[in-house]
């Protein structure tokens, strides 16, 4: 698998109010620029603070599926 993307950087739900119900933290741009793509999208997460970053995460795997 790879390469790896980096899709997002210093996203935080720490830095203002966020509510999950409601509040979308992060979109996947590449994703909604192409909607009727049925491909599969891998993603792994590092998180930061002030002691550094961990490592990645476990993959996280999805598919876009197209409803006719």
């Amino acid at each position: 698998m790879g390469p790896w993307v980096t899709i997002g950087r210093h996203i935080s739900d720490g830095q203002q109010s966020f509510n999950p119900n409601i509040d979308t933290l992060f979109i996947d741009t590449l994703i909604a620029q192409n909607p009727l793509s049925r491909a599969i999208y891998r993603y792994r997460i590092f998180a930061a603070n002030t002691s550094g970053e961990s490592p990645a995460s476990n993959i996280i795997k999805t598919q876009q599926h197209q409803y006719e």
